[in-house]
């Protein structure tokens, strides 16, 4: 962010805003130290939200041009992670905390008191909100699993579900009609309906653990079996009125039976905790108690057929709750000074827009001008005018301009101009050559390193990278070899013939130009001077018009202020007073044409009258000479100062092109770096593996090798033993070496023992690698890092690594709770034993960072900044029964 200040605005400018950095840094740290679900934590993560919209208006982050890196750990697979350099990505994954802290504030309420339940049901919706605004950023690309529109739409449902359940246990508490709780239960199951085909969605099927779409079908099952109940005992009522209908209380009864079967089957299946499908179990009891009561008065009182679930009415139902979107909270604007990005981009467009009125306008104006300058020297004009009217010497006016052409120092400057030109165009040209080897370069270790890594090597090939940067060079190349040709016109015409006349002094220039006789006829020219100064006047009229134009096309200060404001008015406003001034300069045109036609004409009634002095023709032609000398002299300058101005820019820009390639490239050549660690890094594991292996391998078949003979000389040895024990000993001869016992024969006291090895084979190094007692730690349980990679040495501890918690009763880094007890009764809020340390509920969760990593928050690449975090797991669900005390029946 410092690097694009700097490169940006200015150095200056980006000291200036050194403590806005850090505090920004520091706000980012706060959202790591999050670990509890309270008001202050939520208000650090919605500030640090809120920030980040601010500094998506100043800092273009993206993979191209503010690489600011953000690392999360996805929170239904955490030993994935997924870097992105987007802001909508932080704020994402920020508000999936909020989601994660509101979601743990609901189970944390007593729910067992009027206040504890709203509290609860408030708490959900809230969470249920932090969710759909990470849907409402519309995120883009690659996402982690949890942040997956399927993902975000299982979590939402899940939160509504929950905060549904909080009003059916309310409407339980308060003894409301059964037909109400029937409807709330029904609303509550279509929202676990939906949390669980997002659950069993392709794409998340895959990454979450089983136990989400069991817990979530078993809550289905319970809370259709509710509904039905309800809906029978409330069907039962409407019976006793009219006299007819007890069938469908019986129909509803028996339907909520079997839903309870169901959800007990389930449960003991998937070994869930044994305490769900025991209070499912009491459910169904009085489920059962009910429908055999209402069996009996049926067969002795009613005697209605029962009719089929399918011919019954549907379930309705009444949703009570919606998602609560977090509020923007209102943060302090670290940058408050600086324009933002989407500003500055406006003021460009707008201005962009005033410099085409300006340009175009001034296109016009200079081309009439000139027009008209040409005009009149094809006349002749005003030279022959100011010969006929002073008879002798150089006119006045004609005079004073040469005088000027004098006193710049005539063809010097323009020469030292062109000068300035070359060691410009010399210096840029330098500059192309070093982006098109800054360029080639790059290409070509890209291009080496693709060849070496082959389709392991997965970055964009440089080509298809550099195209603009190429674009640019060959255009600033066409506009230098157009430049260099202006200046070799200007060059060749300082050689000119024309211009020797202007070194002379007035006297010189008098004894040139012949003196017309007094006393010949007069002509009279006052009406042709007037039109001539008319058109004078009218072109430094429109000139100034021009300027002014030029002027107010400068966008005011007061005008960012109001852009800045979502306000537009100011500049449509401006817009609209550049082109009515506009208007006003193009109105001259037709004045212009009618001064010219009017000058042409007074000029033809004086040419004629004229013609009869052959004195005033050669003076005039004498002094059209210098007139054509004046003009070529002036417009050399103009040329060749224009053509300064032009290289100042270019070098300008060809020096920010530079800088810019320069800064893509040590990008690239970073990137390049770290992907060559990476891939070097797992390299050197496979071939530390492979090589572990084949040592295994080697010990396996030496060891093997042994046993064999150890088999052999052992059988050997009891042979020979048997063949002892059946001859008598040979006497040993005295000269005989004394080893102690023959092999084979009995130690003294003692039987002989079995022919066996003398030792046993190994079983310390097996041939098979994943053998259960292999040498090497057995793999880690779910949820927990493996160690690290062979011959490797662990990461050290990250910075601020949160303290190790146990698996059970996690932080705000875990799932998404949800209520994963069975109807009707509240359940005690524990953990699940044994295989069930994995599942999604009874606030458990994996672990805030596995062992294997470097923790939340490890630098990503060489360059990068520290990241920022890591996902939480999905708040997880909690195990209290959604429908409060038992019913009364």
């Amino acid at each position: 962010m410092r690097a694009y200040l700097s490169k940006e605005y200015s150095e200056d400018e980006a000291k200036k805003y050194d403590p806005a950095l850090e505090s920004f840094a520091q706000m980012r740290k706060d959202v790591e130290l999050v670990r509890t679900p309270s008001p202050i934590s939520r208000q650090v993560l919605l500030r640090y939200v809120a920030q980040l919209d601010l500094i998506d208006t100043r800092f273009p982050v993206s993979d191209t041009k503010v690489k600011l890196p953000f690392t999360w750990f996805d929170s239904f697979c955490p030993r994935q992670k997924l870097t992105q350099h987007s802001v909508k990505f932080e704020q994402a994954a920020t508000l999936f905390l909020v989601g994660a802290l509101d979601s743990q504030s609901a189970v944390a309420c007593d729910r067992s008191t009027p206040e504890g339940i709203r509290a609860a049901c408030n708490y959900f919706s809230q969470s249920a909100g932090a969710f759909v605004a990470i849907q409402q950023l519309g995120l883009s690309g690659t996402t982690t699993v949890d942040m997956c529109p399927e993902g975000l739409g299982m979590l939402v449902n899940l939160m509504l579900a929950q905060a549904q359940s909080c009003f059916y246990e309310k409407a339980i508490k308060d003894k409301m009609k059964d037909g109400i709780k029937s409807k709330l239960a029904t609303q509550a199951v279509a929202y676990y309906q939906s949390a669980l085909d997002f659950c069993n969605s392709a794409s998340m099927k895959a990454s979450v653990d089983r136990l989400w779409g069991i817990h979530i079908q078993f809550q289905v099952l319970c809370m259709k079996a509710a509904a039905q109940f309800w809906q029978g005992k409330a069907s039962k009522e409407v019976a006793l009125t009219k006299g007819v209908g007890y069938g469908e209380e019986i129909a509803r009864l028996a339907t909520a039976d079997a839903l309870c079967t169901q959800a007990i089957a389930l449960a003991t299946q998937s070994k869930l905790p044994p305490s769900l499908p025991a209070s499912v179990r009491a459910l169904q009891a009085i489920v059962v108690d009910t429908l055999n009561k209402a069996r009996k008065d049926n067969d002795t009182i009613y005697m209605e057929t029962i009719p089929q679930l399918a011919s019954l009415p549907t379930l309705t139902a009444a949703s009570m709750v919606k998602p609560i979107v977090p509020d923007k909270e209102r943060a302090i604007d670290l940058f408050e000074g600086l324009v933002p990005t989407s500003l500055r981009q406006k003021v460009a467009d707008f201005e962009a827009i005033y410099q085409n009125i300006v340009a175009s306008s001034a296109s016009q104006v200079s081309a009439y001008n000139e027009a008209a300058r040409v005009h009149l020297a094809s006349l002749g004009l005003p030279a022959s005018v100011e010969a006929f009217e002073k008879g002798a010497g150089v006119p006045p006016a004609l005079w004073r301009r040469i005088e000027a052409c004098q006193t710049q120092g005539l063809t010097a400057p323009i020469s030292r101009i062109l000068e300035e030109n070359k060691r410009s165009k010399a210096h840029v040209e330098e500059r192309l050559r070093n982006i098109e080897n800054f360029l080639r370069d790059e290409s070509s270790e890209d291009a080496e390193a693709r060849q070496t890594y082959g389709s392991q090597w997965t970055r964009p090939p440089s080509n298809a990278l550099s195209e603009g940067f190429v674009a640019d060079v060959d255009r600033f190349h066409k506009l230098l070899r157009d430049a260099t040709q202006s200046d070799l016109a200007i060059q060749s015409s300082l050689t000119s013939p024309v211009l020797n006349v202007l070194g002379q002094t007035n006297d010189e220039l008098q004894r040139r130009i012949p003196e017309r006789d007094p006393s010949a006829a007069t002509v009279d020219t006052s009406l042709l001077n007037n039109l001539m100064i008319a058109l004078g006047v009218l072109i430094q009229k429109r000139d100034g018009l021009q300027k002014d134009l030029a002027g107010r096309a400068a966008v005011a200060p007061h005008t960012l202020i109001l852009a800045g404001n979502g306000d537009d008015s100011a500049f449509a406003s401006k817009q609209t007073e550049l082109e009515q001034l506009k208007a006003q300069i193009e109105g001259t045109f037709a004045e212009h044409g009618d001064l010219i036609t009017d000058i042409t004409e007074r000029n033809s009634i004086f040419k004629q009258a004229r013609q009869a002095d052959p004195i005033t023709r050669q003076r005039e032609e004498a002094l059209m000479e210098l007139q054509k000398a004046v003009d070529m002299y002036e417009q050399l300058l103009s040329n060749a100062t224009e053509g300064g101005v032009f290289y100042s820019e270019l070098t300008q820009k060809v020096a920010q092109a530079e800088q810019t390639v320069m800064d893509h490239c040590h990008a690239r050549r970073c990137e390049k770096v770290e992907l060559e660690m990476n891939l070097q890094s797992a390299q050197d594991s496979a071939l530390a593996q492979r090589l572990h292996e084949a040592s295994l391998h080697d010990e396996h078949q030496v060891n093997q090798v042994v046993n064999d003979q150890v088999a052999a000389d052992a059988a050997y040895a009891a042979s020979l033993a048997a063949q002892d024990r059946n001859s008598p000993p040979s006497p040993v001869p005295n000269n005989a070496p004394r080893f102690g016992p023959a092999l084979g024969q009995p130690p003294r006291g003692g039987s002989i023992p079995p022919a066996a090895p003398a030792y046993a084979p190994s079983n310390h190094h097996p041939s098979n690698p994943y053998a259960s007692n292999y040498s090497q730690p057995p793999p880690p349980p779910y949820n927990q890092a493996p160690p690290p990679p062979y011959n490797q040495a662990a990461p050290p501890p990250p910075y601020n690594q949160p303290p190790s918690y146990s698996p059970y009763n996690q932080g705000p880094y875990s799932a998404p709770y949800y209520q994963g007890g069975p109807p009707q009764y509240p359940q005690s809020h524990h953990l699940p034993e044994g295989s069930y340390n994995s599942a999604p509920q009874f606030n458990q969760g994996p672990p805030p960072y596995h062992q294997g990593s470097s923790g939340y928050y490890n630098p990503q690449g060489p360059y990068s900044q520290q990241a920022y975090g890591s996902h939480p797991p999905p708040p997880q669900p909690f195990n209290s029964s959604p429908y409060g005390f038992q019913p009364h029946v």
